[in-house]
């Protein structure tokens, strides 16, 4: 309602980031490019290490999904996984995880996978890791 509050002098957008690549691969920014992921099919699951990094990628319908390749029920790698609907399932403790739902855990709620970033532009997928 105009009036009602007083518009701020100070209150400017500021620029935080900035996605351009400078490489190809990288950016200073954290981003990284995933070769390839494009073609993942549809419920499938795949292991890309990336920076030294392995990561759990997986497809549902025309979405992509990034988790760090640790489960945090039994501590052993994701790689070997198998998806059924959205579910990510163990192939160490059997423990089952949505993909939709950030990784939540379905057998235990309080756990859940680490997600990380994920876009694609113009085709091609690019990762954002912790540092």
């Amino acid at each position: 309602v105009d009036g009602v509050v007083q518009e701020s002098d100070s209150a400017k957008l500021v620029q935080i980031q900035t996605l351009s690549s400078k490489n190809g691969s990288s950016n200073e920014d954290g981003w990284k490019e995933v070769a390839g992921l494009v073609s993942l099919a549809d419920g499938a699951v795949t292991a890309i290490e990336i920076s030294e990094r392995p990561v759990i990628f997986c497809r549902i319908g025309e979405t992509f999904y990034a988790y760090n390749d640790i489960c945090p029920e039994c501590g052993k790698t994701m790689r070997n996984s198998s998806m059924s609907k959205s579910a990510l399932t163990c192939a160490s403790c059997q423990g089952r995880f949505d993909v939709m739902r950030a990784g939540r855990g379905l057998d235990k709620p309080d756990l859940y996978l680490e997600p990380f970033p994920l876009l694609i532009e113009h085709g091609q997928a690019k990762i954002a890791l912790p540092a």
